[in-house]
C-alpha cells in the first residue's frame, strides 16, 4: 500500500504503508489488512480515495470498509479497527494504468 498527500505547500508526498502478507484473498480478510494498515499508521478515518486494479476482491475489500461492522461478542481486533475506518464506495477507483493494458490485451 502506498499513501499520496499533498502538504502545506501543496507539494506532493508519498510513502509505502507497507507490504502485508494477506492470509485470504476474499474482500471482507483483505478489508481487515487494509484496516491494520491504516490503523498502524494513524490515518484511519483521512482517507479520501483508494485507487485498486480493479480487481474484484478488491473492490469488495474497498467496500466492506464502507460498511458498517456489526461489534458483537468473540470479534477479532482487526474487525474492531475496521469498524473504526469509515470509507465510502464510491471513493474506490481503477488505476488508469490497469485498465489501459487490459485495454489494450
Amino acid at each position: 500500500m502506498v499513501a499520496h498527500w499533498l502538504d502545506a505547500q501543496w507539494d506532493r508526498q508519498k510513502v509505502s504503508l507497507g507490504t502485508v502478507r494477506a492470509k485470504s484473498t476474499v474482500g471482507s480478510a483483505l478489508a481487515k489488512d487494509i484496516a491494520l494498515v491504516l490503523q498502524e499508521w494513524g490515518i484511519q478515518g483521512k482517507v479520501s480515495a483508494f485507487v485498486i486494479d480493479g480487481g474484484g476482491n478488491l473492490k469488495s475489500a474497498i467496500d466492506a470498509l464502507g460498511r458498517e461492522v456489526e461489534l458483537r461478542a468473540g470479534l477479532d481486533e482487526a474487525a474492531n479497527l475496521l469498524s473504526q475506518v469509515r470509507v465510502q464506495p464510491s471513493y474506490r477507483s481503477s488505476c488508469w494504468a490497469h485498465l489501459m493494458s487490459l485495454s489494450i490485451r
